[in-house]
């Protein structure tokens, strides 16, 4: 009989405790319903007009404008120098003299041979013109002007090879012929850079590569002018990266 009643007192109980969570489950559910967020806090700024930029700071090497090797295109030996190391050249100036008698005399003999021809030809188609001359003369005077015309410029352009002059102004770096070297067709015999202006090449991530474009400003220091800020444009862009992606 205990028995039963101890079953009896639990069912009720366990109900009373199941009677409760449903009331309480239905009540939170309600309150649920009522509180319905419908707005939300928000702050609020005037727009104005305002740049917006992005800067890369990246290491490069600085090279000179323009740097040139200066080479010899005849043989022979070396009468006259005309440039110091440090020494400032403009475009053109001779740098070095080669030996040039052989050539000048050369040079002198096909002139006098490319004149003649030039009359010759000249006077060969006035007669031709007057029927003077036949047909064969007057293609004969020409071919041989011809021949001596290209005689002259080559024995023209052997005699100024013998002064050496720099394609740029600029200043030289080097001159490793003296008086009395002997020079071969290739040979060095100085160097010119121009450094009126510098070019910085640099490697760019491929990451930031098309942030830039030509034209874009750009600003450079070196540790040889501390503090000192140089202004410049990014003059060329590579379409070809290295296995590095830079």
């Amino acid at each position: 009989m205990k028995r039963v009643k101890v079953v009896a007192i639990g069912v009720v109980v366990l109900g009373a405790i199941i009677g409760i969570l449903w009331n309480n489950k239905i009540q939170m559910q309600a309150k649920s319903k009522t509180n319905v967020v419908t707005s939300f806090p928000v702050s609020v700024t005037k727009a104005t007009n305002e740049s917006l930029s992005e800067s890369l700071s990246l290491v490069g090497t600085i090279n000179a404008n323009t740097d040139v090797a200066i080479v010899s295109e005849t043989q022979g030996r070396v009468v006259a120098v005309n440039a110091k190391v440090g020494e400032y050249k403009g475009a053109g100036s001779m740098l070095v003299h080669i030996d040039d008698e052989l050539r000048k005399a050369e040079f002198m003999k096909a002139e006098v041979s490319y004149d003649r021809a030039k009359k010759d030809a000249e006077r060969f188609k006035a007669l031709r013109e007057e029927r003077a001359a036949t047909e064969w003369q007057k293609e004969n005077a020409w071919q041989g002007f011809k021949i001596a015309e290209a005689e002259y410029v080559r024995a023209r352009k052997a005699y100024r090879d013998t002064r050496i002059s720099t394609p740029i102004s600029g200043v030289v770096t080097s001159r490793p012929v003296d008086i009395g070297t002997m020079v071969q067709p290739g040979m060095v015999v100085a160097n010119v850079v121009d450094i009126s202006k510098l070019k910085v090449k640099l490697n760019v991530p491929e990451q930031d590569v098309f942030k830039l474009k030509a034209g874009d400003p750009v600003q450079v220091t070196t540790d040889v002018y501390p503090g000192a800020t140089f202004a410049g444009t990014v003059a060329t862009i590579s379409a070809k990266g290295d296995a590095a992606h830079l």
